[in-house]
């Protein structure tokens, strides 16, 4: 019998950020503002920045955030992180659900 490993490549997840200003996303969640979006970076062993998740407001829809990321990359402090930011969005939902 074959076995099959199935593994979550990618998650993107949007939802509405209400009443939230760039600064208090910023503040509250630890990620990174760059030139109008967000991210979420560690520093490898090799001293390199690595990116590990973005999020960015659709500019048709304001308060309408995506949030994109691999979570088998996480470790479980940005786990909590990225937790608390979906947890904050209303109505968030997958929008994408990549497997590999």
């Amino acid at each position: 019998m074959y076995k099959t490993a199935v593994c979550v490549d990618r998650i993107t997840v949007v939802g509405v950020l209400h009443n939230y200003s760039l600064a208090m996303i910023h503040d509250e969640f630890g990620l990174r503002l760059h030139d109008g979006a967000f991210y979420l970076d560690r520093v490898d062993d090799d001293d390199n920045t690595v990116n590990i998740a973005f999020m960015a407001e659709d500019v048709r829809r304001p308060e309408h955030w995506r949030l994109d990321f691999n979570p088998a990359h996480l470790y479980q402090q940005e786990k909590q992180i990225l937790s608390d930011v979906i947890q904050k969005m209303d109505h968030a939902h997958f929008t994408r659900l990549d497997i590999a």
